[in-house]
C-alpha cells in the first residue's frame, strides 16, 4: 500500500472524504486537497 493509499483510507475511515459513486471531479478536487494538506502536516509533524 502506497502513502497515497494509505492516506486516502485514513481519510476515508474518518468519514471525511466522499463515498466512490459520488461525482469524481469533487471528489478529485477533494482527494487532492485531503493530500496536499496531509502531506504538508506530515511535512511539519513528521
Amino acid at each position: 500500500m502506497t502513502d497515497r493509499e494509505f492516506a486516502i483510507q485514513k481519510v476515508r475511515s474518518a468519514g471525511i472524504l466522499p463515498a466512490p459513486d459520488s461525482s469524481p471531479h469533487i471528489q478529485h478536487s477533494l482527494r487532492q486537497r485531503l493530500l496536499w494538506l496531509w502531506q504538508a502536516g506530515r511535512l511539519r509533524y513528521g
